[in-house]
This record gives C-alpha cells, structure tokens and sequence, in this order.
C-alpha cells in the first residue's frame, strides 16, 4: 500500500470530509499513474494545509475524456457541487489540452478509512 497526497480547494475537501464526494478526477499522469486500489490518499485542505482527511482507494478507472468519465458515473458521486455533467466540464477546466491528450483522466473512487 501506498500513500499519496494531494491538494483539493475548500469545497471539494468539504465533500470528501463529509463523504458525499466519492470520486476524485485527475490526470493520469506521472504523479499519479501508480495510484491502486487499496492505497491510501491524504487530502489537505489547499487553504489551511493543517486540516486534512484521509481516505482508501475503492476503484480506479482510465479514461479518455472529461466527457466519458463524468457519463459513466451519477453526478452525486463527485459531491454535492455539481448538478450536471456541464458544470462538471466547467469546473475542470484547468487542464491544458496537450495535458488531456497526452495523459487523460482518472476517476479515483475513495472510501473513508476505517
């Protein structure tokens, strides 16, 4: 097992806190293309790095665009924010293209540790 950190905005770290964000999107890339079920990752809040949460990896699938992946879950499992797949693609636009290209998504499936 291993364990990763990662940054989320106040918001979506509130999700997960909470358990009502089930699902983490990032790139597949370098940083975390070794992510596997059963490992661990530990969210800190991006604006008071001292509260964090930490949580098992459930799932983990590939995928090509924002698109699939956002189609292929309920929206409730990426929290509460998003009422549908369009502000979902709105809120993950921070990504460059050539980045999407070359490493498309993950969709991280997490539980609270127990």
């Amino acid at each position: 097992m291993k364990i990763h950190s990662m940054k989320l905005d106040k918001l979506y770290f509130e999700e997960v806190a909470i358990g009502s964000k089930v699902i983490e999107i990032r790139l597949n890339d370098r940083k975390r293309e070794n992510i596997r079920v059963g490992d661990q990752i530990t969210f800190y809040n991006r604006e008071n790095p001292q509260n964090f949460v930490s949580v098992k990896v459930k799932n983990v699938q590939k995928f090509v665009t924002l698109l699939d992946l956002l189609s292929a879950y309920p929206i409730a499992n990426f929290g509460r924010v998003w009422k549908s797949i369009n502000e979902g693609i709105d809120a993950v636009n921070y990504y460059s293209e050539n980045d999407i290209r070359k490493y498309g998504f993950l969709a991280i499936e997490i539980e609270a540790e127990s």
